[in-house]
C-alpha cells in the first residue's frame, strides 16, 4: 500500500490514508499495472467473443433464425 502511495507511515507508528491516484496517474507511475490490464482485458473480451460465437452456432444448428 505505502508502494502505490495509498498510505503513508510516518516514524509516530500509525498509518495516515492518503488521496489515492487517479487512473492515469496510477498507470503512468506503474506502467507494467497498465501492461497487465491490457493483457487481462484482451483475454477477457476474447471469451466472451467465444462464447457469442458458440451461442450462435448452437442457435444455428438448432434451426434459429438471427
Amino acid at each position: 500500500m505505502k508502494t502505490v502511495e495509498l498510505i503513508d507511515f510516518p516514524e509516530k507508528g500509525y498509518y495516515v490514508p492518503l488521496v489515492p491516484l487517479d487512473e492515469e496517474a496510477f498507470y503512468q507511475a506503474f506502467p507494467a499495472a497498465w501492461e497487465l490490464y491490457q493483457k487481462n482485458y484482451q483475454r477477457c473480451e476474447k471469451r466472451k467473443q467465444a462464447g457469442r460465437d458458440r451461442m450462435q452456432q448452437w442457435r444455428l444448428a438448432k434451426g434459429y433464425t438471427e
